[in-house]
């Protein structure tokens, strides 16, 4: 693939839960996978309170800043187009290390940059994202079970827990994610390392 600027686009899907839930993005091949972070954080829906790493060719790849591991690679200088040459390439992102988020990225098309069209952009999409600190996938599934039963004895105290009295696990609003990437370089000056 030439060096030239081109928009990956990419499925992201959480790993270990069913039904799936996932996010289609469009990004430049030229961003950093620290920015590809930030991203990933908008368009599934996290809030960005944890550690993180991509794990490409059993190579970690993270914030060098906040990981303590020897071998980790400064992820503000790795272009996701050097590691995304071909399409159905795939790797694993992991977002907090104590639930133990694991997504995979798979390089679904390699498309040619439009012009007057914002990037990054996420196209599609499916299902609203576990709540921050909820136990990892076992936790998932336990408040799931809560909130789906309105007899539960730790219904009304889940509910307060996941802040807005309601949570609608089908959620997912384009528009939304959208309007905050559109907000990204923001998003990441106020990132605090």
């Amino acid at each position: 693939m030439e060096k030239m600027e081109k928009i990956l686009q990419l499925k992201v899907s959480l790993n270990h839960i069913k039904p799936l839930i996932w996010r289609r993005i469009e990004v430049e091949n030229t961003i950093t996978l620290f920015k590809l972070h930030h991203i990933i954080q908008i368009s599934m829906g996290w809030w960005n309170y944890h550690l993180y790493e991509f794990n490409v060719n059993d190579k970690q790849i993270g914030n060098i800043r906040l990981l303590e591991e020897e071998n980790i690679i400064d992820d503000r200088k790795v272009k996701f187009g050097d590691i995304f040459t071909k399409e159905k390439i795939r790797i694993q992102y992991e977002y907090d290390f104590g639930d133990c988020w694991e997504h995979i990225i798979e390089l679904e098309k390699i498309l040619p940059k439009e012009k007057n069209k914002k990037y990054s952009v996420c196209t599609d999409g499916e299902r609203n994202c576990p709540h921050e600190d909820c136990g990892g996938v076992d936790g998932y599934y336990e408040y799931v079970k809560i909130i789906k039963n309105k007899n539960h004895p730790e219904y009304k105290e889940m509910m307060q827990w996941l802040g807005s009295g309601k949570f609608d696990l089908e959620y997912f609003n384009i528009k939304e994610k959208n309007k905050e990437l559109r907000d990204l370089e923001n998003y990441i000056k106020g990132y605090k390392d």
